[in-house]
């Protein structure tokens, strides 16, 4: 850690003197610290862990926000570590040192179904709450982002434009593979960038990148870290972990999203409907597809890559248009399921050994042998 960065986050504590920096994570983007508070203004824990964000400001100055917005929200138990000072000027804020934990990646990767199970669902319990704390004060949080440093565009007008420029995407992948292209594709893809550009009732803050790592289990709870791509969007979107990223039993993401759905529900009457609630989460899956078929090319058909540990894009993409299948996605957005239902056979024919190479992770894997 340079002196000037430890300097400034001290700055912003009020005049605190951080010692003995203890590095947690470094990345091309950032880094993170843990640091002892030796002095400075009273009420300051004994230590803090200081993000210094290096490159992309803009993940930065998002995660920034979203710890503070959720910080001033105040909710009971918290949801993610409190926000405590920042320097905007050098890239730098402190926030809360919630010391030991686990993650859920950390309890994938053990051998306790019970235990996994049990934390996906906690995680799910806890993204509702995010999502039904926040429904009525979500514009604070653009306010907040926007004063830091003003975006060109927010998150969901950015995925909004995304796909209403996806059909040569699409069409590429469904010509690439024999498949035709059903009539009225292109309205489909409008329509669904028009949903995502308007989450309706289900507008909310969103933390934007659940990932499995992304979160802190202790005795104290369940806490959301990383708000790199936290953002207004819909609350639907955050339950694409256990509906769409993530191989899980269907026990558990059944359990999962019944968590969601009923943490939401105090705050969201549309959660109770199960029509709005399907359709809804019907826009995310297809959302997030879609962009799958955007990041990776019909070039996949020719040579694979990695996507995630133990996972190729190979599997990503057939466990993505797979599972979209899961799902009632009729209306307008029923072309987007006929191409993908198209895009689904295709693959899965030519991709048999990709998929059952598809491993559940350890805490599942007894499960699946069985």
């Amino acid at each position: 850690m340079s002196e000037e960065v430890l300097a400034a986050a001290g700055r912003a504590l009020g005049g605190a003197r951080l010692v003995e920096p203890e590095v947690l994570k470094s990345w091309a983007r950032n880094d993170v610290w843990r640091c002892r508070v030796a002095g400075g203004p009273s009420g300051l824990p004994t230590s803090v862990i200081v993000k210094h964000f290096k490159s992309e400001p803009d993940r930065g100055f998002d995660d920034w926000a979203s710890l503070e917005f959720l910080t001033r929200a105040g909710t009971a138990p918290a949801l993610c570590p409190r926000f405590l000072a920042g320097d905007a000027r050098a890239q730098v804020f402190v926030i809360e040192d919630l010391r030991e934990g686990r993650t859920l990646d950390e309890a994938l990767v053990a051998s306790d179904e019970k235990a996994a199970s049990e934390a996906v669902v906690a995680l799910a319990d806890a993204a509702g709450r995010l999502h039904a704390a926040t429904l009525d004060g979500h514009a604070e949080f653009d306010g907040l982002r926007d004063a830091l440093a003003p975006r060109e565009l927010t998150p969901i007008s950015r995925a909004a434009a995304g796909l209403s420029a996806a059909e040569p995407d699409v069409t590429g992948w469904l010509t690439a593979v024999g498949t035709r292209v059903p009539r009225g594709l292109a309205e489909s893809l409008a329509a669904l960038a028009d949903a995502v550009a308007h989450p309706g009732p289900f507008t909310t803050f969103t933390h934007g990148d659940m990932a499995p790592s992304n979160n802190h289990f202790s005795a104290t709870g369940v806490r959301l870290l990383d708000f790199e791509y936290g953002g207004v969007r819909s609350a639907l979107y955050d339950t694409l972990l256990w509906n769409l990223f993530c191989p899980f039993p269907p026990t558990v993401i059944e359990r999962a999203d019944a968590a969601h759905r009923s943490a939401l529900a105090t705050a969201c009457p549309a959660a109770r409907g199960d029509s709005p609630y399907a359709a809804a989460r019907g826009v995310a899956v297809a959302w997030r597809t879609v962009n799958m078929l955007q990041w990776f090319g019909p070039r996949v058909l020719d040579q694979d890559g990695p996507w995630a540990p133990g996972l190729t894009v190979r599997q990503a993409l057939l466990w993505h248009v797979e599972r979209l299948m899961a799902f009632v996605v009729g209306g307008p957005l029923a072309p987007i399921t006929d191409a993908v239902d198209g895009l689904a056979r295709a693959l899965g024919e030519r991709w048999r050994a990709e998929r059952e190479r598809t491993s559940a992770w350890p805490a599942f894997r007894a499960r699946d042998q069985s």
